[in-house]
């Protein structure tokens, strides 16, 4: 299988909204898991989601989830084309794609172009046509080929309508119902290329004068249009929420740049009455150092005085106690007194 082919599978995959992970190597696909939300979209009602596995980690899981893709194209197909049942069976090997077999590559190929032929044929193919529109020139011409392959396949030889063109499997009425073209008016060759699928978004007719495809790719375009105002007006919800947004980012900056300031004005304010307060307690240890040192000179004094006041004491209980003494009367050599 061409890498340009698998490349075009790749781009297509990821062209489609609500995917919960891009595709960024075709084997990731193998597990089965982003293609039953592809086909989880494009046709719910067939596909057993309930029973995929979103985290399989067992090649048992992933085979069943490939099983569970494989019955859920089979319903579309037996009600969309009238292929016969158990077709679908023998198309893919759910256990070579799981198991990453020999075969796997050509088996993933095959499911993702079943899955591709049911998306461009369900009630919202016009939104998988637009995606297809928006890949580059070289990814269309691959995608045209594997819708042309696939719509040859499931014709006639099923029961389908595999001879009818591309454009044909688009027809329906103005409310939504699939309705065939009649065969009297269907164009001789059933292939389509690459300018009649980009008539069917600009209106063009690719059907050679074919009024009742004409009246189509018109609706498909009124269609287009029509999804391209409701995105438009999607974008502008989005810009003015994404406005909202800024506003409030704004309004929350400010905010914050508001309680900033008044941290830094309450941080200035702590700051001022911290500074003051150690300008009083500086100033309060100065004056104690200063009353000290008055109290050491005061005690310092008194201590002189006390010294000098003892000794002034001392000198005149001494000269107290000469005068004393000096005045006591002379004694005999018997200890008595003298008579004279």
């Amino acid at each position: 299988m061409g890498d340009a082919r698998t490349a075009a599978l790749i781009e297509w995959v990821n062209s489609i909204e609500g995917l919960s992970v891009p595709c960024k190597e075709f084997e990731e696909l193998h597990d089965g898991v982003l293609l039953s939300e592809i086909l989880g979209q494009a046709a719910p009602s067939d596909i057993a989601t309930e029973d995929i596995d979103d985290i399989p980690t067992s090649d048992e899981a992933k085979a069943k989830n490939i099983q569970t893709i494989v019955n859920g194209l089979e319903s579309f197909y037996v009600d969309t084309f009238g292929v016969s049942e158990g077709t679908m069976q023998h198309v893919v090997d759910a256990d070579e794609i799981a198991t990453r077999g020999p075969g796997m590559r050509d088996a993933l190929v095959a499911l993702l172009e079943l899955v591709i032929g049911c998306a461009i044929n369900c009630s919202d193919k016009a939104i998988y046509i637009e995606g297809i529109q928006q890949m580059d020139a070289g990814s269309q011409t691959q995608i045209m080929h594997v819708i042309q392959d696939v719509m040859g396949k499931y014709g006639d030889q099923h029961g389908g309508r595999g001879n009818e063109s591309f454009e044909e499997s688009f027809a329906t009425d103005a409310s939504g119902v699939r309705t065939p073209m009649p065969a009297s008016r269907r164009p001789a060759s059933s292939s389509v290329d690459e300018g009649e699928f980009a008539g069917a978004s600009d209106g063009g007719g690719g059907g050679g004068g074919d009024q009742h495809f004409q009246a189509r790719a018109r609706e498909l375009a009124e269609q287009v249009a029509d999804l391209q105002r409701q995105l438009q007006a999607k974008a502008a919800e989005a810009e003015a929420n994404e406005a909202t947004v800024r506003s409030l980012r704004t309004e929350m900056q400010q905010a914050a740049k508001r309680e900033k300031a008044k941290e830094v004005e309450k941080m200035k304010i702590i700051k001022t009455a911290m500074s003051q307060r150690e300008v009083e307690i500086s100033g309060g240890l100065r004056d104690l150092e200063g009353r000290c040192e008055q109290l050491q000179q005061s005690n310092a004094l008194l201590q002189r005085q006390v010294r000098t006041h003892a000794r002034m004491h001392a000198r005149k209980h001494a000269r107290k106690h000469a005068r004393k003494h000096a005045r006591r009367p002379a004694r005999t050599g018997d200890g008595l007194p003298c008579a004279c």
